[in-house]
């Protein structure tokens, strides 16, 4: 992507053909992956991921991982506003958990005006969630706000159907809709 973090404006700017595989272990500590940055703490504006044919691959392949087409976390009072068509297959691997959403992995903040065309994939279990735009929308401290977004493709949860632990939290456009959501 073009940050790791994000606390300042990100604007008009484009990622496209890039595959990213986070698979590094880390003890306790949640990671972020996105398209334009892992953990938004400010604003994105107007920007692009995939053009032309070229989307981007973003795979997890270790636990504890939020992943976005634009980012991994959206933050308290961050915002990700008018983000076109975000082309993007998303996907955390069956042995592994965490939130999956083609916008946000979890959004905390404001998504407005974006879209997600592609597929998200996961296997993740009762406290984590996917979905086509946010996996999880909410929990954080204000308000979170998912408005006008649109979402088109796939979506695919898993688990077994005899241990609710293990059900994915699954949703056209958020996975889980939580307090504040």
């Amino acid at each position: 992507g073009i940050a790791a973090e994000n606390h300042g404006i990100i604007r008009e700017c484009a990622v496209y053909g890039m595959t990213v595989i986070e698979d590094i272990p880390r003890e306790g500590i949640e990671s972020y992956v996105g398209g334009i940055t892992g953990g938004n703490f400010g604003s994105i504006d107007s920007a692009s991921v995939g053009k032309d044919g070229k989307g981007i691959s973003l795979t997890a392949a270790a636990s504890r991982v939020n992943l976005g087409g634009v980012a991994g976390w959206n933050g308290n009072s961050a915002a990700i506003r008018s983000c076109g068509d975000v082309n993007a297959n998303l996907n955390i691997e069956s042995s592994v958990s965490g939130n999956l959403g083609g916008i946000a992995g979890v959004n905390q903040g404001t998504l407005k005006d974006c879209a997600f065309v592609g597929w998200v994939s996961g296997n993740q279990g009762a406290e984590y969630g996917i979905g086509g735009v946010a996996g999880i929308n909410g929990g954080g401290d204000g308000q979170a706000l998912i408005e006008q977004c649109s979402f088109q493709g796939s979506v695919q949860g898993g688990g077994t159907a005899d241990n609710s632990e293990s059900m994915s939290n699954t949703g056209g456009i958020t996975g889980i809709n939580r307090e504040n959501g």
